[in-house]
């Protein structure tokens, strides 16, 4: 009889078992729902994205095209992806700062095996509206303990006009997705007992910052202002060792998972020439106040009117789509004034606080942030004015994309609104169907016309034919694309390299100092970067140096590998393409192809003679002009590289002047051989004897005695705070006499 009543027992623990997993299952059915129904909306609300085969977006969306693909190639070459030599060749740049999104590069490695780059793209552009809108629905539904407004609140963040906007082109501002979750578990951090939501919370925020590190810093403030409010408003609730304890553990996660991640951030930023705090941008990039009550201009509908209003907003059109809804402000207000709760409270505060932060140093309406009284101009500075100073939130830049956390608050605010409702009308039914529902289904419909933006704008990602011939070229060499905005690339070349794999010569990325030096100090190269007056500018790009240009451009071409230069005719101003054919035409030997259904003219540079040059080097100030002669000064130390064809016995002769006084300029080729003269305070003529062999020869100049600041010495009455020793014009080689 016992045996029996164990097999019993035993049979009744199993079926309860099993009842507890269906029961696990079953509470999972209402997210996959939720999740499914995320998916449908933005399949429709995106329309035509899914079905195209184009790519979301335009201008930037080229960038992180490249960026995906940068990643794929450094993995597969075992190599950083912080740094690339295909970008600013020959010197490559560091990508720490240039917005690359590590998260979407990592996740879009396996995804371009199997679908291709531009679809990859499309999914993760895809999945950020998805996941955003079902982690803000977890979120609210936490919160609020609703899930029918949660799921209304998921649709306001995931459709928000932000996100629209900056899904144009902005891989790493659109993705959004990771934010919500942080907050959850954050908020679980503080409420729960289980040390789990810690990590998680970690976890999340490290999401966060491998998706844009703004938005890590964001989270930061907003987290830091959270204690700051409860600390005021509930001490008890934050200050007690088991809080402490778990944010400490959270703290301590993020670091040690971040730390990976943000080393080469931080190494560059400390260790680096090169500044990366912004000085301008903050007044350009504000939110206007009224552009949170316009529509967007993407609305079929209301875009055509509300267009005139922003052309009148200042930044561009990512940056200034920052329109709330008025269905949210309205749900909002009603948690606001009917919900006396400190949670509540809280959310209202932090939506105003970063609101105030979107609004940036000056308030903008309608375009204006000055204005005039009684013939006194004046602005409106706002506290922005003052945090922009903060090193990591000048990196940052744009106050505009606060709006990313704004929207967030709001959207909890809504949830928390529509959810009072809801409680209003929970015991009524209209045909059986709960009011709720009907409620739900009209406040959805009203958030998503509000936000709506299709169809969507999609791009064309087809690839002139010539650079698949490039592809096909299995030689190393780089190519050189003209013309460019400044030193920055177009970002449709950076696009086109994802196919060809050659170096250019520029790029679309934030470029430290040490990447500019090639192209704007390299004989003959920085001429493409200038037109107008044709012999003006030769004189220019001769620079300190005694030779013909257009005789050692080729040279020039040839010693640094460069094989094509390309001419996007369709990109250039007719005086522009008339100066650089012109220099083409008088330095190059060979005849353009010309591909007309591309806009494209092809210059190949085929080997030729090899003739003698100079380029600067380290350690010279940018060029000026005495007495309408170039001229640079050096501080301490200064290179010269000098190619030479054969090797010579020569004499190097130069004109040099010291500021202020005399000092003694010692000169070494190679770190041998070193000669001194002494230098006054007047345009002398110095001729030294020179032994240069075949190839690359480096030419150190070292100054003897102390530089001086001309704004340290009162009779100059200047403001210049350069340290100046020594200024050089006229370097010619003398006397060469070739030599086994």
């Amino acid at each position: 009889m016992q045996k029996k009543s164990d097999a019993v027992t035993l049979k009744s623990k199993k079926f309860i078992n099993c009842l507890s997993s269906c029961d696990s299952i079953s509470a999972w059915i209402p997210n996959i729902l939720v999740f499914i129904a995320y998916i449908f909306l933005t399949i429709v609300f995106t329309y035509p994205v899914f079905f195209s085969k184009m790519v979301p977006g335009e201008a930037d969306v080229h960038f992180y095209l490249w960026d995906l693909w940068w990643f794929k190639k450094s993995f597969m070459d075992l190599s950083s992806p912080y740094f690339t030599p295909y970008l600013f060749y020959p010197n490559g740049v560091n990508l720490a700062f240039s917005a690359i999104t590590p998260f979407n590069g990592i996740l879009s490695v396996p995804l371009q095996f199997i679908f291709g780059l531009t679809r990859t793209y499309t999914i993760l552009w895809l999945l950020s509206f998805i996941i955003s809108g079902y982690g803000t629905f977890l979120l609210v539904r936490y919160l609020s303990k609703n899930s029918k407004a949660a799921f209304v609140s998921g649709l306001i963040f995931m459709f928000s006009p932000y996100h629209f906007a900056h899904s144009l082109g902005h891989l790493n501002l659109l993705s959004i997705e990771w934010i919500p979750f942080y907050v959850l578990f954050f908020f679980k951090t503080i409420k729960e007992d289980n040390f789990k939501n810690s990590i998680y919370a970690a976890f999340f925020l490290l999401l966060v910052f491998l998706s844009e590190y703004t938005y890590a810093v964001y989270l930061c403030i907003f987290t830091a202002f959270f204690l700051l409010y409860y600390i005021f408003e509930d001490r008890n609730y934050i200050v007690n060792k088991n809080v402490i304890i778990k944010l400490f553990l959270m703290a301590l996660s993020f670091s040690i998972l971040v730390l990976p991640f943000a080393y080469p951030l931080l190494k560059e930023l400390l260790l680096s020439k090169s500044s990366y705090m912004y000085s301008a941008g903050f007044v350009t990039y504000s939110a206007d106040l009224l552009a949170f009550f316009v529509p967007s201009k993407f609305h079929p509908i209301f875009g055509q009117f509300v267009l005139p209003i922003y052309q009148n907003f200042t930044g561009n059109v990512a940056e200034f789509t920052v329109f709330a809804g008025y269905t949210v402000l309205i749900l909002s207000m009603i948690a606001i004034l009917r919900i006396r709760t400190k949670e509540v409270k809280f959310w209202a505060l932090s939506t105003l606080v970063f609101f105030i932060f979107a609004l940036g140093p000056l308030l903008h309406v309608n375009g204006l942030f000055t204005g005039t009284i009684e013939n006194i101009n004046f602005a409106v500075p706002l506290p922005y004015a003052i945090i922009m100073k903060i090193p990591i939130i000048s990196i940052a830049r744009v106050p505009s994309r606060w709006d990313a956390i704004v929207m967030l608050n709001l959207s909890v605010l809504a949830g928390y609104g529509l959810s009072y409702l809801y409680n209003r009308l929970e015991k009524r039914s209209f045909w059986d169907i709960s009011a709720s529902n009907y409620l739900m289904i009209v406040f959805a419909a009203l958030i998503l016309f509000e936000f709506l933006a299709v169809p969507y704008p999609v791009a064309n990602m087809e690839i002139p034919e010539f650079y698949n011939s490039l592809s096909e070229d299995p030689e190393d060499y780089a190519i050189f694309e003209v013309p460019n905005i400044g030193y920055l690339a177009f970002p449709e070349y950076m696009y086109y390299q994802t196919l060809h794999e050659k170096k250019i010569l520029t790029g679309y990325t934030h470029i430290p100092e040490s990447s500019m030096k090639f192209v704007i100090n390299t004989p003959y190269i920085n001429l493409f970067f200038t037109s107008g007056d044709y012999d003006k500018y030769l004189n220019v790009s001769r620079d300190i140096f005694n030779q013909n240009i257009t005789e050692v451009g080729p040279s020039i071409l040839n010693y640094y590998n460069i094989k094509y230069i390309i001419l996007h005719e369709n990109l250039m101003s007719k005086e522009e393409l008339s100066f650089i054919q012109k220099l083409l035409d008088n330095s190059l030997s060979t005849d353009p192809t010309y591909y007309k259904n591309d806009s494209m003219i092809v210059y190949e540079i085929m080997p030729s003679e090899e003739t003698s040059f100079f380029i600067p080097g380290d350690g010279w100030y940018g060029l000026e002009y005495f007495n309408g002669v170039p001229s640079r000064w050096m501080s301490s130390n200064a290179t010269l590289i000098i190619f030479s064809e054969k090797n010579y016995s020569s004499v190097l002769r130069f004109d040099a002047m010291s500021f202020n006084c005399s000092r003694t300029l010692n000169i070494a080729v190679d770190s041998s051989g070193v000669s001194g003269i002494k230098v006054p305070s007047r345009l002398i003529t110095a001729e030294i004897p020179l032994e240069l062999h075949k190839g690359e020869n480096f030419v150190q100049f070292k100054v003897i005695g102390a530089s001086e600041r001309p704004c340290d010495i009162p009779w100059l009455n200047s403001a210049d705070d350069r340290e100046l020793s020594i200024a050089i014009q006229n370097i010619t080689i003398t006397n060469k006499t070739f030599r086994e």
